[in-house]
């Protein structure tokens, strides 16, 4: 069964990295899915980490 929610953590920058420490610091934590800018986009780069979607204690996040 899906989760029916999903927290949306907003970072200005470093959502990558925040998700990455949740996940070490709580057990049943994971990264999903890392989602990356494809091309230039005003204030940012392709590549850039857009959404970083993960499990946290075994809820579904998202992180932008």
């Amino acid at each position: 069964m899906a989760d029916k929610l999903a927290t949306c953590l907003w970072f200005d920058t470093q959502a990558e990295d925040a998700a990455r420490f949740y996940c070490e610091i709580f057990p049943d934590s994971e990264i999903k899915a890392v989602n990356t800018s494809p091309i230039d986009w005003p204030g940012g780069e392709p590549g850039d980490t857009i959404t970083v979607e993960f499990t946290l204690l075994g809820n579904a996040m998202l992180a932008m």
